[in-house]
């Protein structure tokens, strides 16, 4: 089975596209190789992986590190994963052999670290598709209150450019949201404001509301006076 790249495996990026073409490019050439008992070209193309694989694991983290904390991690993790495994693959061209079991070791293993590439791939994605939110610092809820269609849910956090709330929206669906604090239990009616935005993902009853440009000014007002008021009870 070739290693190919797959549009279903980009992440919307020119650049983190092609270096992902060309590590899956740089694995199935080793793969070929040891197959061949060309272990010289083995190792370039293990070399020529490592050294494209460090650059690469250090934009992808990059760009995680701006999402959430727990994103982040997981990305970093299955990359120390990826790395681990090379040294095992190193170890296999190092014994100069292609017998069936140290081909069918190569192919576990050079399948282990495809996965360590891609398995945390849609949070990178997700930022890409959204990389207006990195430049806006979010917020915990604190109590904030959407009013949608009658209908009051929590507030997960928010930002300026958009908010997550605990309830499963339609993906796509606009809509007019009033956000109203809650101070010691008690919603604040006077503090209230009206806000239009999109939604621009929901799963497992959390859904992520993006809001209009031209209420950005109206948000930060809104963001800073709830939080001036709730660090201060």
């Amino acid at each position: 089975m070739r290693l190919e790249w797959r549009a279903s495996m980009s992440v919307g990026d020119k650049v983190l596209d092609g270096q992902h073409r060309q590590l899956l490019a740089l694995l199935d050439g080793f793969r070929m190789a040891m197959a061949a008992g060309q272990y010289e070209a083995a190792e370039i193309a293990i070399l020529e992986f490592d050294e494209l694989a460090a650059t690469h694991f250090t934009a992808e983290e990059r760009l995680a590190a701006s999402g959430d904390l727990y994103a982040s991690v997981r990305h970093v993790a299955a990359h120390r994963s990826a790395q681990a495994h090379l040294v095992g693959l190193r170890g296999l061209i190092a014994e100069r052999r292609n017998d069936e079991q140290t081909l069918h070791d190569i192919t576990r293993v050079v399948f282990d670290i495809v996965i360590d590439l891609f398995s945390h791939d849609s949070d990178i994605r997700q930022r890409l598709q959204a990389p207006e939110r990195r430049r806006f610092p979010r917020f915990p809820g604190n109590g904030l209150k959407a009013d949608i269609a009658g209908r009051y849910t929590e507030v997960v956090d928010i930002a300026v450019n958009g908010m997550t709330i605990a309830d499963q929206l339609a993906s796509g669906s606009t809509l007019i949201v009033g956000l109203v604090p809650k101070i010691q239990g008690n919603l604040q009616a006077d503090q209230r404001i009206e806000v239009s935005g999109t939604v621009l993902c929901a799963a497992n009853g959390i859904s992520t509301v993006v809001f209009a440009p031209d209420e950005y000014e109206k948000m930060w007002s809104l963001v800073s006076r709830i939080w001036r008021i709730s660090t201060a009870v």
